[in-house]
């Protein structure tokens, strides 16, 4: 019995040692609704221009952002968009980017590492009498355990997880703003 115990621990230990093992996690942020509705709009806007920033490590498209954050200011009822402008109307800019953290801490059995990807959604409402900046701000982590120095295949973030977490950086700005208007 005590050499079946020995030899089960043994070849344990060397799968460890040898073998390795590895573990990876993505953390999703909790999504961000747009629970805010006005009875009326607050403001009325006319899509001036999109830009991407210096940075977009996530490859994420102008036309996904212009799209969501159009459907965003609608659905709240708090942003109305005319057919023609009218003197006074708010013109709408939005520029968006990524950035990235990487860290990583080593032991001497373990690394640990932690893959933060930010984006960043900025909005702007300007008319002839102010300009009005917001910000949404939203963040997807990735995180892997290495025992022994052996990992395994790379963890990335799915397009999906890249959708939503944009959707909810641009909800984070709409939020803001409706805030900012309703005072």
């Amino acid at each position: 019995m005590k050499k079946l115990y020995l030899g089960s621990s043994i070849a344990l230990a060397s799968l460890l040692l040898f073998g390795g093992c590895s573990e990876k996690t993505a953390v999703q942020p909790a999504t961000i609704n747009i629970s805010q509705k006005c009875e009326a709009p607050l403001i009325n806007y006319r899509f001036h221009s999109i830009l991407q920033g210096d940075f977009n490590t996530l490859d994420i498209k102008s036309d996904f952002v212009k799209t969501h954050l159009l459907k965003g200011l609608k659905e709240s009822n708090c942003f109305f968009q005319p057919d023609s402008s009218i003197y006074g109307d708010y013109e709408l800019r939005v520029v968006y980017g990524t950035s990235n953290n990487y860290q990583k801490q080593s032991y001497f059995i373990k690394t640990t590492t932690q893959d933060d990807n930010v984006i960043e959604v900025q909005i702007s409402f300007s008319n002839f009498r102010e300009t009005r900046i917001y910000t949404g701000k939203a963040k997807a982590s990735l995180s892997s355990k290495s025992y022994f120095g052996v990992k395994d295949s790379e963890a990335m973030l799915s397009q999906a997880e890249i959708n939503q977490t944009t959707i909810d950086a641009i909800n984070a700005a709409i939020k803001t703003a409706i805030e900012d208007f309703k005072k």
